[in-house]
């Protein structure tokens, strides 16, 4: 009898070592936290889905596990065709990308010389790419050669679909083109459209029925006649975001059931052929829509893969999913909070090896949060929401509510004493956990503090555009800078002197514990949001577009870490120790190093080793095999933990011969549930999957 169902330990995985050195990494989601545009599955089992610079994720369980792979491009990906399991094309916007083996090498080869934003097959032999300019290809083995087709125009083509060799459509900036012979020659539809705009959704049910809907326009598009003339029937949907909502997709299995997604996670379905649409909300941003075998799997921002079953229903996620993280607090170094957009609440035990999504009870926006221990923490957003918990956030409790406020950050000294900051310059102060509070400070202003660190119970400081500082635990504050003379999105504190603070390009400085600050500008292009002190006093700092830098000299020189690794916006970079931190940002993402993140990310494209590693059967019940196969002779550590990061069993230490090592498994004095399958070099992490042990 299952005890506990869990994800399954990835059955095929490649672990590329790309420095000697360990770096900041994927703590969630684990393949890659970058938005991804296109996925395709070649069997049930095996999938990769591409998209921001480069990243290929990989699965060989259905999309329970995604790792990375190393494509060795650098350039945006938008779309994935899997001739089998082994050969994938990828098209973008440079060369596209070829695998043959797996996803271990890949090649680049040139289709067109503009960027190509969409693939389609028909089969494993003849497939159809679409781009700028109006260019259009078409191969008939297995896209080994391509040959150019009629130019639709110059148009922007960002969709290309077809229903058999002769009759095709393609989408794109602002047109919608349909052909009947095989793209010899291409039909532009009289649709209306706002003066830019895409349309990103598109299918061809049969001949009699071929669809679109546009980003801008909240309106379905359906011809029954092959384009001779085109019904429109409106949706709804409801405005958020400073641009709105926008139609990403669509997918419908007859001429009566369909679906459209939208970027903000809005699912819109149909049972009468579009003439209605239901609206449901989901937490997820999505980009792209497919059928595969019998899942309709949807991609989105921050590693996002889902899917629904062939009913529509079910909303199962796999991969990423999570929204935006606002701040972070770090408890040690196992237990690790953050909270984010529409109530998100993240939770690590084990140092990031997992990631648990607790329920807030609500959808509001959490800006800060506070823990005094591992049980007992605080979240404060907007509306005046001001929640607390006392059994490690699985319940939360309103405490009070600050009517029309924005709440930012918080920080509890005890059950009792506690400073909240919000939109305002407002500092509140209670002394009876929350129950109450004094208004300390506040102004008619919309800025508010966004840093908020405390050296002790006593001294403490709060920044924004201007640096506050309490020595008597928030009870009174004082302003110690301003503009020029100190401010700051996030603040970090070395030692009784020595203080930084964090603001767009520049940086502040304190040695006397806050009372002055010189603003520094350091040489070179620089955007901060958030900083923090490692224990051993180097110095991490984050941006808005995604780049780390590190200084040694308490930011008289900074070293910028690879800036083609993420475009999430990084909210948060706290330190447990002198080793590992984590990093949180847009669209959920969490970063992790385990040692000061001595290397920068992917700063090394070439595969020094490689790993492939299966255990089978898996589940285990209660013997199984572990299968190490290695390029060549390696010095290794393979470690099962269990979920609360206890080492429980060494199951490799020393060399292992290149060539296929297998390894008995016998768990039966263990207990059914999760476990960790952790392998190291050295001290150094390589990566870690789930394993389930049954009864």
């Amino acid at each position: 009898m299952i005890k506990l169902v869990l994800l399954i330990l990835i059955n095929s995985l490649f672990i590329m070592n790309l420095n000697s050195q360990t770096k900041w990494e994927w703590s969630h989601p684990k393949g890659t936290g970058n938005d991804l545009f296109g996925f395709d599955f070649a069997d049930d089992m095996t999938g990769y889905a591409c998209g921001y610079l480069g990243n290929v994720i990989k699965t060989t369980d259905g999309g329970q596990n995604w790792f990375a792979l190393n494509t060795g491009v650098k350039h945006w990906l938008f779309e994935v065709k899997c001739i089998n399991k082994d050969t994938v094309i990828i098209v973008g916007q440079g060369s596209s990308i070829r695998t043959t083996n797996g996803g271990l090498n890949w090649n680049t080869f040139t289709i067109s010389s503009s960027p190509l934003y969409d693939i389609y097959f028909l089969d494993n032999k003849t497939g159809f790419v679409a781009g700028e300019v109006g260019r259009v290809y078409k191969t008939t083995n297995s896209g080994w050669n391509w040959l150019q087709l009629a130019q639709a125009s110059s148009s922007l083509l960002l969709r290309c679909y077809f229903y058999n060799e002769q009759i095709g459509m393609l989408t794109g900036r602002n047109c919608v083109y349909l052909t009947s012979n095989g793209g010899q020659s291409w039909n532009l539809q009289s649709i209306p459209y706002e003066p830019i705009e895409n349309v990103e959704g598109l299918q061809i049910v049969d001949t009699n029925f071929i669809c679109v809907v546009k980003n801008l326009e909240k309106k379905f598009y359906l011809t029954t006649n092959q384009g001779i003339n085109w019904i429109s029937y409106s949706f709804n949907l409801p405005n958020e975001g400073s641009g709105g909502d926008i139609p990403r997709g669509l997918y419908f299995k007859n001429k009566d059931s369909g679906l459209i997604i939208t970027d903000l996670g809005r699912i819109l379905k149909t049972t009468n052929g579009g003439v209605n649409w239901n609206l449901t909300y989901t937490t997820l941003n999505m980009y792209k829509i497919h059928k595969q075998n019998s899942k309709i799997r949807i991609a989105g921002k921050g590693g996002t893969m889902a899917y629904l079953d062939s009913n529509f229903n079910n909303l199962t996620v796999q991969s990423g999913g999570i929204n935006s993280l606002n701040d972070m607090c770090v408890v040690n170094e196992n237990v690790i909070y953050a909270c984010g957009d529409r109530g998100d609440i993240m939770k690590t035990t084990n140092q990031g090896m997992s990631w648990l999504k607790l329920n807030s009870g609500n959808t509001t926006r959490l800006n800060g949060i506070s823990f005094i221990n591992e049980n007992t923490g605080y979240v404060v957003g907007d509306s005046g929401l001001f929640y607390k918990t006392t059994n490690g956030g699985n319940n939360w409790n309103s405490v009070n509510n600050i009517s029309g406020r924005i709440l930012l950050r918080v920080h509890f000294f005890n059950e009792n004493e506690g400073v909240v900051t919000g939109r305002g310059m407002l500092l509140l102060k209670t002394s009876n956990g929350g129950l109450s509070f004094d208004t300390n400070y506040s102004e008619v202003d919309f800025s508010g503090f966004t840093g908020l660190r405390f050296y002790n119970d006593l001294t403490g400081f709060a920044s924004s555009a201007r640096i506050f500082r309490t020595t008597n635990g928030g009870n009174n504050w004082a302003l110690v800078g301003m503009n020029a003379t100190g401010s700051g999105q996030d603040i970090s504190i070395l030692d009784s002197n020595r203080l930084i603070s964090v603001s767009s390009i520049f940086i502040y400085r304190s040695s006397n514990m806050g009372v002055n600050w010189v603003r520094y500008d350091p040489p070179g292009d620089y955007f901060f949001s958030t900083c923090d002190y490692t224990l051993n006093g180097n110095l991490f700092m984050g941006s808005s577009q995604g780049r780390i830098y590190k200084s040694i000299d308490n930011g008289e020189t900074v070293e910028r870490y690879d800036t083609t690794f993420t475009n999430q916006s990084l909210s948060k970079i706290r330190f447990a120790n002198a080793n590992t931190g984590f990093i949180v940002g847009g669209n959920g993402i969490i970063l992790k190093t385990t040692n000061g993140g001595l290397t920068s990310i992917s700063s090394n494209n070439q595969v020094l080793n490689y790993y492939n590693i299966n255990i089978f059967p898996n589940p285990v019940n209660p013997t199984s095999v572990l299968e190490v196969n290695l390029n060549k002779t390696q010095n290794l550590n393979i470690i099962l933990y269990d979920i609360t990061g206890r080492e429980i069993r060494k199951i490799i230490t020393g060399n292992l011969p290149a060539g296929v090592n297998r390894i008995s498994l016998n768990l039966t004095s263990f207990s059914s549930g999760v476990y960790f399958c952790v392998v190291k070099s050295g001290d150094i992490s390589l990566a870690s999957k789930k394993i389930v042990k049954l009864n």
